[in-house]
């Protein structure tokens, strides 16, 4: 009646669904966001690239382009 490839599939499905109950997890609660207007995350979102050192992004003239029509 049934196959023993779908019992054996069963049972490991089990076995996980077992385990998974078993791991236990610590994480510290996350601390709340400060609060600011939309405008001033904006613009430290669009000064970033300007800024980092590592970004040539930001002098071509695609993302600058994206950013300014947005």
């Amino acid at each position: 009646m049934f196959q023993p490839v779908a019992l054996l599939d069963a049972a490991t499905f089990l076995l996980a669904a077992m385990a998974f109950t078993l791991i236990r997890v610590s994480e510290p609660a996350p601390r709340p966001a400060e609060t600011r207007r939309w405008s001033a995350q904006a613009a430290e979102g669009i000064r970033f690239p300007r800024h980092d050192r590592f970004s040539d992004a930001w002098r071509g003239p695609g993302l600058r382009r994206s950013a300014i029509g947005a």
